[in-house]
């Protein structure tokens, strides 16, 4: 008897083994890959940072090591950075070699520089306190919640306080640093975001009374 429940042990217990490995590599195995931004006008001499998410069959976020392409007027390097090179469509496409599944982005690149969050300063009131970006750099690092940073530098005589914020797609303010300031300090700001909630940043310069004296935005991409 003993030797009859040995040997359907050693049957059932490799199914068991076999099934629950099919069932990790459902899991991780992706369906479909989505790209972020899907549409993109940028202009000649500009970079956009993409992003590639897979999906399982249950629609959960799969991380997997993303291969880029680009086809038309612009270069792109192996972590999504894309820099537009010459005016024309461009088709960024993103693929996954283990489960042979292909994300697109449609992008147009014309000549000067566009309207957008990425390039607008929104100075508001009081005589010329303003906010200048010099550097920054975001998208690196993990996938879902890269690092970014910003070099500012503060112009306002009555300037205290400056503080950077994430905007989400409901213009839902999340503060994320805050630094002391006076006219023409230079802030370094190092952070991490989350990347699917933001849809662009805002830098807000402080009076002593609390007012909004300057505000500058930077989209969610380079």
């Amino acid at each position: 008897m003993k030797k009859v429940i040995v040997v359907i042990l050693l049957l059932v217990i490799p199914l068991v083994c076999c099934a629950q490995e099919e069932e990790k590599s459902l899991m991780t195995s992706i369906v479909r890959i989505e790209v972020f931004p899907e549409n993109v006008k940028v202009s000649v001499g500009q970079t956009y940072m993409f992003c590639a998410i897979g999906y399982n069959r249950d629609d959960k976020p799969v991380i997997f090591s993303p291969l880029w392409h680009v086809t038309g007027g612009g270069t792109i390097d192996k972590s999504g950075r894309f820099r537009a090179t010459s005016e024309g469509s461009s088709t960024v496409t993103v693929h996954d070699t283990a489960s042979n599944c292909f994300g697109i982005s449609k992008i147009v690149v014309v000549k000067g520089v566009q309207s957008s969050d990425q390039t607008k300063e929104d100075i508001v009131s009081t005589g010329t306190a303003r906010i200048s970006v010099t550097e920054w750099d975001i998208g690196k690092g993990n996938m879902f919640k890269p690092k970014g940073s910003f070099v500012a530098q503060v112009f306002g005589k009555n300037a205290v306080e400056i503080k950077l914020y994430s905007v989400d797609a409901q213009g839902t303010l999340q503060e994320i640093q805050t630094f002391s300031c006076k006219d023409e300090s230079i802030i370094n700001f190092k952070f991490k975001y989350a990347r699917l909630e933001t849809k662009y940043f805002e830098l807000r310069l402080y009076n002593n009374s609390g007012e909004v004296i300057a505000r500058h935005k930077r989209a969610n991409l380079e």
